[in-house]
Protein backbone atom coordinates (compact mmCIF):
# COMPACT_ATOMS: atom_id res chain seq x y z
CA UNK A 1 0.00 0.00 0.00
CA UNK A 2 2.44 2.38 0.80
CA UNK A 3 5.14 1.69 -1.84
CA UNK A 4 2.44 2.04 -4.30
CA UNK A 5 1.51 5.27 -2.75
CA UNK A 6 4.85 6.43 -2.61
CA UNK A 7 5.27 6.24 -6.61
CA UNK A 8 2.19 8.56 -7.19
CA UNK A 9 3.05 11.02 -4.55
CA UNK A 10 6.85 11.56 -5.21
CA UNK A 11 6.65 10.94 -9.24
CA UNK A 12 3.42 13.17 -10.03
CA UNK A 13 2.59 15.29 -6.77
CA UNK A 14 6.39 16.08 -5.89
CA UNK A 15 7.79 19.16 -7.96
CA UNK A 16 11.09 17.96 -8.96
CA UNK A 17 12.91 21.73 -9.97
CA UNK A 18 12.41 24.79 -10.75
CA UNK A 19 11.71 27.97 -8.01
CA UNK A 20 8.50 25.33 -6.63
CA UNK A 21 10.73 22.33 -6.03
CA UNK A 22 9.97 20.16 -2.97
CA UNK A 23 6.43 21.95 -3.21
CA UNK A 24 3.91 19.23 -3.21
CA UNK A 25 0.86 19.51 -4.86
CA UNK A 26 -2.84 18.62 -2.90
CA UNK A 27 -4.99 17.29 -5.88
CA UNK A 28 -4.65 15.22 -9.02
CA UNK A 29 -6.66 14.83 -11.29
CA UNK A 30 -5.67 11.50 -13.14
CA UNK A 31 -7.33 13.08 -16.90
CA UNK A 32 -5.72 16.63 -16.45
CA UNK A 33 -2.76 16.44 -14.19
CA UNK A 34 -2.22 17.85 -10.28
CA UNK A 35 -3.27 20.74 -9.09
CA UNK A 36 -2.86 23.37 -5.73
CA UNK A 37 0.20 23.74 -4.32
CA UNK A 38 0.17 23.68 -0.91
CA UNK A 39 1.92 24.58 2.17
CA UNK A 40 0.18 22.10 4.13
CA UNK A 41 0.53 18.97 2.02
CA UNK A 42 4.26 20.39 1.54
CA UNK A 43 4.66 19.81 5.86
CA UNK A 44 3.11 16.89 6.02
CA UNK A 45 5.30 15.11 3.36
CA UNK A 46 8.02 16.88 4.99
CA UNK A 47 7.12 14.86 8.22
CA UNK A 48 6.74 11.66 6.55
CA UNK A 49 9.20 11.88 4.72
CA UNK A 50 11.60 12.59 7.87
CA UNK A 51 9.77 9.55 9.87
CA UNK A 52 10.24 7.28 6.86
CA UNK A 53 14.23 7.61 6.98
CA UNK A 54 14.24 10.18 3.56
CA UNK A 55 16.07 13.31 4.79
CA UNK A 56 17.41 14.44 1.33
CA UNK A 57 13.95 14.65 0.16
CA UNK A 58 12.49 16.12 3.74
CA UNK A 59 15.05 19.06 3.32
CA UNK A 60 13.78 19.94 0.10
CA UNK A 61 9.87 19.80 1.33
CA UNK A 62 12.05 22.42 4.22
CA UNK A 63 13.91 24.60 1.49
CA UNK A 64 10.41 25.58 -0.35
CA UNK A 65 8.65 26.11 3.12
CA UNK A 66 11.29 28.49 3.76
CA UNK A 67 11.42 30.11 0.07
CA UNK A 68 7.62 30.81 0.91
CA UNK A 69 7.78 32.51 4.06
CA UNK A 70 7.58 36.44 4.13
CA UNK A 71 11.16 38.10 5.79
CA UNK A 72 11.57 40.22 8.41
CA UNK A 73 11.82 42.81 6.02
CA UNK A 74 8.56 42.58 5.02
CA UNK A 75 4.80 43.68 5.94
CA UNK A 76 4.92 43.81 9.54
CA UNK A 77 1.53 41.71 9.38
CA UNK A 78 2.93 39.28 7.95
CA UNK A 79 6.51 38.67 9.16
CA UNK A 80 7.70 35.44 9.76
CA UNK A 81 4.51 33.65 8.09
CA UNK A 82 3.48 31.93 5.21
CA UNK A 83 0.74 31.63 2.88
CA UNK A 84 -1.58 28.34 2.57
CA UNK A 85 -0.84 28.46 -0.83
CA UNK A 86 1.66 29.38 -3.58
CA UNK A 87 1.40 29.68 -7.51
CA UNK A 88 4.07 29.89 -10.12
CA UNK A 89 2.73 31.35 -12.99
CA UNK A 90 5.92 32.07 -14.62
CA UNK A 91 9.46 31.68 -13.28
CA UNK A 92 9.02 32.88 -9.65
CA UNK A 93 6.87 31.23 -6.92
CA UNK A 94 4.18 33.62 -5.45
CA UNK A 95 2.71 33.84 -2.57
CA UNK A 96 -0.97 33.46 -1.75
CA UNK A 97 -3.13 36.18 0.25
CA UNK A 98 -4.15 34.30 3.26
CA UNK A 99 -2.15 33.24 6.12
CA UNK A 100 -3.59 30.57 8.38
CA UNK A 101 -2.73 29.86 11.88
CA UNK A 102 -3.29 26.32 11.61
CA UNK A 103 -1.01 25.50 8.51
CA UNK A 104 1.50 28.25 9.77
CA UNK A 105 2.00 25.84 12.90
CA UNK A 106 1.65 22.68 10.76
CA UNK A 107 5.30 24.44 9.34
CA UNK A 108 6.50 25.23 12.24
CA UNK A 109 6.30 21.63 13.34
CA UNK A 110 8.08 20.39 10.17
CA UNK A 111 11.03 23.29 10.41
CA UNK A 112 11.23 22.59 13.80
CA UNK A 113 11.78 18.59 12.92
CA UNK A 114 13.79 19.29 10.42
CA UNK A 115 16.76 21.47 12.62
CA UNK A 116 16.53 18.21 15.27
CA UNK A 117 17.45 16.12 12.86
CA UNK A 118 20.25 18.54 10.47
CA UNK A 119 20.86 20.91 12.93
CA UNK A 120 20.83 24.17 10.15
CA UNK A 121 19.77 26.80 12.55
CA UNK A 122 17.95 28.59 8.94
CA UNK A 123 15.12 25.78 9.92
CA UNK A 124 15.16 26.79 13.35
CA UNK A 125 14.86 30.35 12.18
CA UNK A 126 12.10 29.56 10.68
CA UNK A 127 9.83 27.47 12.67
CA UNK A 128 10.29 30.21 15.27
CA UNK A 129 9.45 32.64 12.84
CA UNK A 130 6.08 31.44 12.07
CA UNK A 131 5.37 30.61 15.51
CA UNK A 132 5.92 34.46 16.00
CA UNK A 133 3.96 35.77 13.18
CA UNK A 134 0.68 33.45 14.95
CA UNK A 135 1.45 34.90 18.34
CA UNK A 136 1.48 38.59 16.93
CA UNK A 137 -0.84 38.65 13.88
CA UNK A 138 -3.09 35.93 15.24
CA UNK A 139 -3.71 36.03 18.72
CA UNK A 140 -3.46 39.56 19.22
CA UNK A 141 -6.89 40.43 18.18
CA UNK A 142 -7.71 42.74 21.14
CA UNK A 143 -5.11 45.27 20.36
CA UNK A 144 -5.96 44.35 16.07
CA UNK A 145 -9.71 45.64 17.34
CA UNK A 146 -11.69 42.21 16.26
CA UNK A 147 -11.97 40.86 20.23
CA UNK A 148 -13.37 41.84 23.12
CA UNK A 149 -10.82 40.08 25.37
CA UNK A 150 -8.24 38.33 24.58
CA UNK A 151 -9.25 34.84 23.86
CA UNK A 152 -6.22 32.80 23.44
CA UNK A 153 -6.19 30.68 20.88
CA UNK A 154 -5.47 31.93 17.28
CA UNK A 155 -7.93 33.16 14.84
CA UNK A 156 -8.48 31.25 11.57
CA UNK A 157 -6.31 33.80 9.20
CA UNK A 158 -4.93 36.86 8.32
CA UNK A 159 -5.10 38.20 4.38
CA UNK A 160 -2.01 40.19 2.92
CA UNK A 161 -3.98 43.55 2.65
CA UNK A 162 -4.47 43.00 6.54
CA UNK A 163 -8.05 41.73 6.73
CA UNK A 164 -8.26 39.45 10.05
CA UNK A 165 -10.90 36.69 10.31
CA UNK A 166 -11.57 36.84 13.92
CA UNK A 167 -13.11 33.24 14.44
CA UNK A 168 -11.22 30.32 16.10
CA UNK A 169 -10.88 27.07 14.95
CA UNK A 170 -9.81 23.85 16.67
CA UNK A 171 -9.31 21.24 13.46
CA UNK A 172 -5.78 22.24 12.16
CA UNK A 173 -5.12 24.77 14.82
CA UNK A 174 -5.41 22.31 17.42
CA UNK A 175 -3.59 19.42 16.08
CA UNK A 176 -0.37 21.57 15.44
CA UNK A 177 -0.52 23.73 18.46
CA UNK A 178 2.17 22.09 20.39
CA UNK A 179 4.47 23.72 17.83
CA UNK A 180 4.27 26.64 20.21
CA UNK A 181 5.68 24.79 23.41
CA UNK A 182 8.07 23.45 20.99
CA UNK A 183 9.52 26.55 19.44
CA UNK A 184 9.06 28.23 22.55
CA UNK A 185 11.50 25.77 24.91
CA UNK A 186 13.71 26.19 21.48
CA UNK A 187 14.28 29.64 21.52
CA UNK A 188 13.66 30.52 25.30
CA UNK A 189 10.32 32.52 25.19
CA UNK A 190 8.39 32.24 28.04
CA UNK A 191 5.80 34.39 25.95
CA UNK A 192 5.41 32.26 23.81
CA UNK A 193 5.13 29.46 26.26
CA UNK A 194 1.94 31.65 27.94
CA UNK A 195 0.27 31.49 24.93
CA UNK A 196 0.77 28.11 24.22
CA UNK A 197 -0.97 27.37 27.67
CA UNK A 198 -3.84 29.97 27.39
CA UNK A 199 -4.67 28.49 23.79
CA UNK A 200 -5.16 24.56 25.26
CA UNK A 201 -7.42 26.45 28.08
CA UNK A 202 -9.24 28.15 25.53
CA UNK A 203 -10.05 24.85 23.41
CA UNK A 204 -10.69 22.69 26.08
CA UNK A 205 -13.65 24.66 26.30
CA UNK A 206 -15.12 23.18 22.84
CA UNK A 207 -15.51 19.94 24.60
CA UNK A 208 -19.09 19.36 24.77
CA UNK A 209 -20.71 16.70 27.41
CA UNK A 210 -21.52 14.26 24.50
CA UNK A 211 -18.20 13.83 22.88
CA UNK A 212 -18.33 16.01 20.30
CA UNK A 213 -15.90 18.77 20.13
CA UNK A 214 -17.20 22.57 18.53
CA UNK A 215 -16.02 23.49 15.22
CA UNK A 216 -15.13 27.20 16.03
CA UNK A 217 -16.19 30.04 18.23
CA UNK A 218 -17.39 32.90 16.60
CA UNK A 219 -16.35 36.67 18.57
CA UNK A 220 -18.59 38.44 16.49
CA UNK A 221 -18.32 41.39 14.42
CA UNK A 222 -18.36 44.14 16.56
CA UNK A 223 -16.97 41.62 18.71
CA UNK A 224 -19.01 40.45 22.42
CA UNK A 225 -17.32 38.84 25.58
CA UNK A 226 -17.00 35.39 25.75
CA UNK A 227 -20.03 33.57 26.47
CA UNK A 228 -20.63 29.52 25.42
CA UNK A 229 -23.16 29.81 23.34
CA UNK A 230 -20.58 31.30 20.62
CA UNK A 231 -19.15 28.07 20.07
CA UNK A 232 -20.52 26.87 16.64
CA UNK A 233 -20.88 24.08 15.03
CA UNK A 234 -19.99 24.20 11.57
CA UNK A 235 -23.76 24.84 10.33
CA UNK A 236 -26.99 23.83 11.28
CA UNK A 237 -26.53 21.49 13.86
CA UNK A 238 -23.92 19.51 11.91
CA UNK A 239 -19.77 18.86 11.98
CA UNK A 240 -17.69 18.28 9.42
CA UNK A 241 -15.69 14.70 10.02
CA UNK A 242 -12.32 15.42 9.32
CA UNK A 243 -12.40 19.03 11.61
CA UNK A 244 -13.78 17.06 14.61
CA UNK A 245 -11.04 14.04 14.24
CA UNK A 246 -8.35 16.61 13.76
CA UNK A 247 -9.72 18.32 17.44
CA UNK A 248 -9.64 14.73 18.91
CA UNK A 249 -6.37 13.83 17.82
CA UNK A 250 -4.94 17.36 18.95
CA UNK A 251 -6.06 16.66 22.32
CA UNK A 252 -3.73 12.99 21.66
CA UNK A 253 -1.09 15.11 21.10
CA UNK A 254 -0.90 17.30 23.78
CA UNK A 255 -1.24 14.62 26.17
CA UNK A 256 -5.03 14.91 26.82
CA UNK A 257 -6.32 11.41 25.54
CA UNK A 258 -8.93 11.41 28.15
CA UNK A 259 -10.79 14.27 26.06
CA UNK A 260 -10.61 12.66 22.55
CA UNK A 261 -11.34 9.31 23.09
CA UNK A 262 -15.40 10.31 23.58
CA UNK A 263 -14.83 10.84 20.42
CA UNK A 264 -15.07 7.45 19.74
CA UNK A 265 -18.23 6.86 21.07
CA UNK A 266 -19.38 9.74 19.37
CA UNK A 267 -19.16 9.31 16.04
CA UNK A 268 -21.29 6.47 14.17
CA UNK A 269 -18.81 4.94 11.58
CA UNK A 270 -19.38 2.23 9.07
CA UNK A 271 -16.69 -0.51 9.98
CA UNK A 272 -14.32 2.67 9.50
CA UNK A 273 -16.47 4.35 7.01
CA UNK A 274 -16.89 8.09 8.33
CA UNK A 275 -19.40 10.41 6.70
CA UNK A 276 -18.45 13.61 5.77
CA UNK A 277 -21.19 15.34 7.51
CA UNK A 278 -22.35 14.21 11.19
CA UNK A 279 -25.31 15.37 13.29
CA UNK A 280 -24.02 17.05 16.55
CA UNK A 281 -26.85 15.14 18.66
CA UNK A 282 -26.20 12.41 17.28
CA UNK A 283 -22.83 11.56 15.71
CA UNK A 284 -24.49 10.10 12.65
CA UNK A 285 -24.81 11.04 8.38
CA UNK A 286 -26.25 14.35 8.39
CA UNK A 287 -26.57 15.64 4.93
CA UNK A 288 -29.53 17.82 3.04
CA UNK A 289 -31.81 16.04 1.05
CA UNK A 290 -30.81 16.88 -2.44
CA UNK A 291 -26.75 15.48 -1.38
CA UNK A 292 -25.83 12.04 -1.57
CA UNK A 293 -24.46 10.35 1.38
CA UNK A 294 -20.54 10.05 1.07
CA UNK A 295 -17.61 9.03 3.51
CA UNK A 296 -14.92 11.45 3.89
CA UNK A 297 -11.47 8.98 3.37
CA UNK A 298 -9.52 11.65 5.34
CA UNK A 299 -11.62 10.33 8.78
CA UNK A 300 -10.66 6.64 8.42
CA UNK A 301 -6.79 7.00 8.57
CA UNK A 302 -7.44 9.74 11.43
CA UNK A 303 -9.63 7.45 12.77
CA UNK A 304 -7.68 4.73 12.71
CA UNK A 305 -5.05 7.01 14.54
CA UNK A 306 -7.25 7.71 17.31
CA UNK A 307 -8.44 3.73 17.89
CA UNK A 308 -3.94 3.27 17.84
CA UNK A 309 -3.93 6.33 20.83
CA UNK A 310 -7.03 4.57 22.47
CA UNK A 311 -5.86 0.84 21.82
CA UNK A 312 -8.65 -0.25 19.73
CA UNK A 313 -7.02 -3.34 17.60
CA UNK A 314 -10.30 -4.01 16.11
CA UNK A 315 -10.88 -0.49 14.84
CA UNK A 316 -8.00 -0.27 13.64
CA UNK A 317 -8.04 -3.60 11.64
CA UNK A 318 -11.00 -2.43 9.95
CA UNK A 319 -9.83 0.84 8.77
CA UNK A 320 -6.52 -0.86 7.39
CA UNK A 321 -9.06 -2.87 5.35
CA UNK A 322 -10.85 0.40 4.37
CA UNK A 323 -8.04 1.80 3.29
CA UNK A 324 -6.59 -1.35 1.29
CA UNK A 325 -9.72 -2.11 -0.49
CA UNK A 326 -10.23 1.92 -1.28
CA UNK A 327 -6.62 2.71 -2.57
CA UNK A 328 -6.93 3.58 -6.30
CA UNK A 329 -4.88 0.79 -8.25
CA UNK A 330 -4.30 2.32 -11.57
CA UNK A 331 -2.57 5.07 -9.45
CA UNK A 332 -1.74 4.64 -6.06
CA UNK A 333 -3.29 7.31 -4.44
CA UNK A 334 -7.09 7.58 -2.56
CA UNK A 335 -10.43 10.00 -3.53
CA UNK A 336 -10.73 12.36 -0.89
CA UNK A 337 -14.63 10.75 -0.77
CA UNK A 338 -16.16 7.63 -2.19
CA UNK A 339 -20.06 7.19 -2.17
CA UNK A 340 -21.57 5.42 0.07
CA UNK A 341 -24.42 3.57 -2.22
CA UNK A 342 -21.71 2.31 -4.62
CA UNK A 343 -18.54 3.53 -3.54
CA UNK A 344 -17.46 5.23 -6.51
CA UNK A 345 -15.09 8.53 -6.19
CA UNK A 346 -17.47 11.71 -5.46
CA UNK A 347 -15.27 13.21 -8.01
CA UNK A 348 -12.14 12.18 -9.92
CA UNK A 349 -9.79 14.15 -7.83
CA UNK A 350 -7.27 12.31 -5.80
CA UNK A 351 -5.70 13.98 -2.51
CA UNK A 352 -2.60 13.81 -0.72
CA UNK A 353 -3.55 14.43 2.29
CA UNK A 354 -5.94 11.64 2.40
CA UNK A 355 -2.82 9.24 0.99
CA UNK A 356 -0.37 10.07 4.05
CA UNK A 357 -2.62 9.71 7.23
CA UNK A 358 -3.98 6.42 4.82
CA UNK A 359 -0.16 5.44 5.16
CA UNK A 360 1.25 6.91 8.17
CA UNK A 361 0.02 7.71 11.26
CA UNK A 362 0.75 11.65 12.17
CA UNK A 363 -0.23 11.74 15.75
CA UNK A 364 2.27 8.72 16.73
CA UNK A 365 5.27 9.50 14.96
CA UNK A 366 4.92 13.65 15.66
CA UNK A 367 4.11 13.53 19.98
Amino acid sequence: MQERFDRWLLGRMFVERGPGDGFVYYYDNPATGPTLLSLAVTAKVCLYLLDTGRPELALRCGEALLRCQVPQNGPKHLRGGMPSEVTLPASALVRGEAFYAGDNLLAATALHRLFLATGDIRFASGAAGACTFVVLSLMNGVRQGVWQEDHGAPMLCIHDKGALVNSIHTKVELLWLKALADVAALIKSPKMEERFHKAVAFYRLAVTPSGAIMDHYEPGFPPTPYAVENWKPYSDETLIGDNLLRAALGFVRLGELERALPVLKFIQHRSGAVPGYLGMATGRDRFLKQDPLYYDVVCTGMLRALATAAGDDELVAQCNRLLERLQDPETGGWYWGVRADDGMPVEPKLATLTGLWAVHDFVQSAR
